[in-house]
């Protein structure tokens, strides 16, 4: 019974838990980042890589349909493996470059696990007005064929069910199967299993295993650094899953985490949230907005160079211009090759507050309870 039950409930309840992350609607074919002061020294920074990408993300969501809400935690990570090969660097006139860099993804999936899941009656998402009008059709109907007598039990009945719905409103159905004996934590992880049938594994996204041409173009007066792309044969790239990926990245991470590699101990400036979003969840609704102060902290004793990044906050921005989402930036630390003065790791972690992610993300259609948790990192292997 408890499994014809659990199906039926999870056939009609969309169960997503809300994550804090990030995504793009309709992606531009061509983004802007931000400018190098000396797009010289940016280029010869250049260099062969492989990035390795994790984030994850944790805190408690719910969704609800048909008068049923489930609440659970989540535990929601991206993994990015890629290859990075720069394949042309062109010296144009006016001091602009042109760069074509080929980018290999070989792992590009995310996985998505829950617990303490529980099942609750939530009256908020009935539709009173479609039940009134319905009630009052029926009423009218009788009230024809039968006569005023005969639509004196129908209210007394309707007003009964009002009531009693009044009183299960907000009750734990999985509370009340573990106050009657019954394993009501397994019949709600159980729907949670049945909803999300593959959740606890990876979901290997479309990008993985194939190649991808992008070009930047740079020059001096201050002018932002545009990128496009392609697929490795030039075919323009139609998937908006994989754009909102692709929109993330960014050869110049080097020269935009570390713009003056004449830098000293105690020296900060501050940095484009925008220009560092490989380190951040790709599947948010819209780009990261706002700066980052970055701090040149003691060098290592080996002599690699430390970055702090002060906390602040973040907004995360639609091609609309609204606010889908925030990220509270608690603590950030970056670690650079003094000899190239490139990035070697980055890490940050703090507190998001989604609003709304991407159709492409797996909290899709989830409301999340507050703020949760997060950490993002970046580790950079020169080729």
């Amino acid at each position: 019974m408890f499994v014809k039950l659990r199906k039926k409930i999870a056939g009609s309840l969309l169960f997503a838990f809300t994550a804090c992350g990030i995504s793009l609607c309709a992606a531009e074919a061509e983004r802007m980042l931000s400018n190098v002061n000396d797009p010289d020294d940016a280029v010869s920074r250049l260099f062969d890589r492989e990035t390795r990408c994790v984030f994850q993300m944790v805190g408690r969501g719910s969704s609800a349909k048909w008068c049923i809400r489930g609440a659970a935690n989540f535990d929601y990570m991206v993994i990015v493996q890629a290859q990075s090969r720069i394949e042309k660097k062109t010296r144009l006139s006016r001091g602009r470059y042109e760069v074509v860099e080929k980018h290999t993804f070989e792992i590009m999936s995310d996985k998505l696990s829950v617990s303490k899941a529980d099942i609750s009656i939530q009256l908020d998402n009935f539709d009173s007005k479609k039940f009134d009008k319905f009630y009052g059709t029926l009423r009218s109907l009788i009230l024809l064929l039968d006569g005023p007598g005969s639509i004196v039990g129908l209210d007394i009945a309707k007003s009964e069910a009002e009531k009693a719905l009044k009183k299960v409103d907000g009750i734990s159905i999985t509370r009340l199967l573990e106050e009657m004996g019954l394993p009501g934590d397994a019949f709600a992880q159980g729907i949670v299993s049945d909803v999300f049938q593959q959740a606890f594994n990876a979901r290997i996204r479309p990008l993985t295993g194939k190649t991808y041409k992008v070009i930047y173009t740079l020059g001096k007066n201050k002018l932002p650094i545009s990128m496009s792309y392609t697929y490795e044969d030039g075919m323009p790239v139609t998937s908006e899953e994989e754009r909102m990926v692709l929109d993330r990245l960014n050869a110049f991470i080097d020269t935009h985490t570390v713009p003056d590699r004449k830098c000293r101990v105690g020296d900060e400036w501050p940095v484009h949230a925008g220009d560092i979003e490989q380190v951040m969840d790709p599947y948010v609704d819209g780009h990261y907005i706002g700066d980052i102060t970055v701090k040149r902290a003691e060098n290592d004793p080996d002599g690699s160079w430390n970055l702090a990044m002060d906390p602040t906050v973040l907004s995360i921005v639609d091609d609309k211009g609204n606010i889908t989402g925030s990220i509270r930036l608690e603590k950030g630390s970056g670690k650079v090759d003094p000899q190239n003065c490139t990035i070697e790791d980055i890490r940050i972690e703090g507190a998001a507050r989604m609003n709304r992610v991407s159709s492409h993300h797996w909290l899709f259609q989830s409301r999340i309870a507050g703020w949760c948790q997060f950490v993002g990192k970046l580790k950079s292997i020169r080729r």
